[in-house]
């Protein structure tokens, strides 16, 4: 019998499923601290192929995978794996592997050929070829082979870490990058009636908002509305929106939930919008306050 025939048959790998100890006659696999597991990642060393290999291997197989063993653990018992194993994962899941679910692969697994070598021992035993027995082993050939694993695996651990310690510091960068950021930007903005104040307070409340409205900046929609428990006028629902010529400067800040409605309020951009608003305003023929020096503000209409 050739040995791809337990690639293509369940049944027959079924009847070997309880060999494992091919695996340790063949290349003995170093298991986790809890000496009894071994990962995706240490399969996939362990065979010669590539993590991706052994996921697709497992997306396609998984209900005979799960039946030897195969299992993925979450919450509270990959916490207390982690602990127990020293590993370093960011997952909010943990595959996991037994000797019984490796061999399982091995079986299943063309592209290698140390699973091609378990694959041949299986057949050579169950036709009673002793080719390979456990006790014609020499022990120091063993030994060396199962340490040269563990120092496979432990070294790929050791790169998983450091690979995990350096996305954490990445972001931690970012992280650290967005807030300074924020801080710069001066978070969502301010009202029109606060950058008035802050940057035009010598210009009449009324004047200011009669040019924002006159010079297209922003929407005007006054006494559109009757309001009919007032009895009187009241603006319109997109007063003071922005403008085409106010969008560079201004945008609609969400401002919560009223009458059952989400409302937005016009704020002024923050950073360098707001200080390009204030010299386009000041280019306008507004007169800025004299508090703030930065040549922004003297643009054809004088310092401010």
């Amino acid at each position: 019998m050739n040995e791809l025939a337990l690639t293509e048959s369940s049944a027959l790998r079924m009847e070997y499923a309880d060999q494992v100890e091919v695996l340790r006659e063949i290349d003995p696999i170093a298991l986790m601290n809890d000496g009894k597991h071994v990962s995706t990642e240490m399969v996939a060393a362990y065979f010669g192929v590539g993590v991706e290999a052994i996921k697709s291997l497992v997306k396609d197989n998984r209900p005979e995978l799960e039946d030897n063993e195969y299992n993925v653990i979450s919450g509270d018992e990959l916490r207390s794996f982690k602990d127990l194993c020293g590993i370093a994962t960011r997952g909010k899941s943990y595959a996991r592997f037994t000797e019984r679910t490796v061999l399982n692969v091995a079986m299943l697994l063309r592209e290698s050929k140390k699973a091609r070598a378990i694959r041949t021992r299986l057949l050579d035993k169950a036709q009673g070829k002793e080719t390979f027995p456990a006790t014609d082993l020499d022990e120091l050939e063993v030994a060396e082979r199962y340490v040269a694993t563990l120092k496979r695996n432990r070294a790929l651990e050791a790169s998983n870490r450091e690979l995990e310690e350096r996305a954490d510091r990445a972001e931690h960068r970012a992280s650290r990058s967005e807030r300074k950021l924020d801080e710069y930007e001066g978070g969502p903005g301010m009202t029109l009636t606060r950058f008035h104040k802050k940057h035009f307070s010598e210009v009449p409340h009324l004047r200011f908002f009669e040019h924002l409205y006159g010079a297209d900046y922003v929407i005007d929609e006054r006494g559109k509305v009757w309001d009919e428990v007032k009895q009187e006028y009241k603006p319109g629902p997109r007063h003071l929106e922005p403008k085409a010529k106010g969008k560079p400067f201004l945008y609609l800040h969400e401002a919560g939930f009223h009458g059952g409605r989400r409302r937005f309020r016009t704020y002024v951009r923050p950073g360098n919008a707001e200080l390009l608003f204030k010299a386009q305003l000041i280019k306008d023929g507004l007169r800025g306050n004299q508090h703030m020096n930065n040549p922004l503000f003297a643009i054809e209409g004088g310092a401010s």
